[in-house]
Formats: C-alpha cells, sequence, structure tokens
C-alpha cells in the first residue's frame, strides 16, 4: 500500500504494511489496525492515532510530535530513538516496548501501561508519568527534569539514580528497599 502526504481526512491502512519514511503529519487514523507495520522513519508529526492497534509496530527513529496516541496499543512495539514530543499516549498501552532514546520531553503518559518497557536513554522532561503502571520497566533514562510520577509504585522497577531525580515528583510514588534505584 502506497500512501503519500495526506494532510486532512481519514486514512485507512491495514496491518503488517510496510509504511517506511512515509509522510502522514496531521492525518487522523482512528481505531485502525497497523500491528506488525513497519512505520520507520515517518513524520508522523500532529497524527491522530487515538486507539489504534500498533502492537509490534516498528516506528524507529520516526517523528510523533504533538500525536495523539490515547489508548493506543503499542505493546511490544520498537520506538527506539522516536521523537514524541508533547504526545498524548494517555492510557496507552506501551507493555514490552522499546522505548530507547525516546524523547518524550512534556508527553502526556498519564495512565500508561509501561510494564517492562525499556527507557533507557529516553528523555522525560516535564514528562506526566502519573498513575503509570511500571512494573519491570527499565528507567535508565537521560532526563528526568521536571516529570511528574505522582501515584505510581516504583517498587518492580529499575530507577537510574544520576539522572536528575531530585528535579522530578514523586508524590505518593512507592519505593522500597528491594527498587532497584541504579547507581
Amino acid at each position: 500500500m502506497k500512501v503519500s502526504h495526506p494532510r486532512q481526512g481519514l486514512v485507512i491502512v491495514a496491518k503488517d504494511s510496510d509504511l517506511n519514511n512515509v509522510d502522514l503529519a496531521g492525518s487522523v487514523i482512528i481505531d485502525a489496525d497497523l500491528s506488525k507495520s513497519k512505520i520507520n522513519d515517518a513524520n508522523l508529526t500532529g497524527i491522530n492515532l487515538s486507539g489504534s492497534n500498533l502492537t509490534g509496530a516498528r516506528m524507529k527513529q520516526s517523528v510523533l510530535v504533538g500525536a495523539s496516541l490515547f489508548e493506543a496499543n503499542l505493546e511490544g512495539s520498537s520506538m527506539q530513538n522516536a521523537d514524541l514530543k508533547g504526545a498524548d499516549l494517555t492510557l496507552a498501552n506501551l507493555r514490552s516496548a522499546n522505548l530507547r532514546g525516546v524523547n518524550l520531553k512534556g508527553a502526556n503518559l498519564t495512565g500508561a501501561d509501561l510494564r517492562k518497557a525499556n527507557l533507557t536513554g529516553a528523555t522525560l522532561y516535564g514528562a506526566n508519568l502519573n498513575h503509570v503502571q511500571v512494573e519491570e520497566t527499565i528507567l535508565d533514562c537521560s532526563s528526568y527534569f521536571g516529570a511528574c510520577f505522582n501515584n505510581v509504585d516504583l517498587t518492580k522497577s529499575e530507577v537510574k539514580k544520576e539522572a536528575g531525580l531530585i528535579e522530578a515528583s514523586f508524590n505518593y510514588a512507592l519505593g522500597n528497599d528491594y527498587t532497584n534505584w541504579g547507581k
């Protein structure tokens, strides 16, 4: 399937699609099944993928600045080095997702499921992570400055200490002697 430069309206694509290098900026693709699709190096700025199934999708180095992924299923997806600055990932399923090097500056992840996700090198500067699920999550991020982890259970997570945790908000967050606070 070939899709090029849609700017408005509904675009329908099928699962397991090859959408590498595509420009879907500003498109509305709600409740679509894009599972196992290849969407690497794509321009998805401002796209609305709310409620879409992106299970196992590959979105490495894609630009999703200001994208809406509200209640999207991104379980097992790979978004390595993607730019999700200001994206809405409220209630998104990011379980077991590869989020290494992802820019989540100012992103809203309220209520997202990040269990078993890998955020090594991710930027969480000013991100809202209130009520996220982070069991067995690797939070070895490059920046936590201004991030909000309110009402989060970190007891079974790995959190890197040196990356500015002091500037993050942890109101009503749980941690204990078994939390791996890194080096």
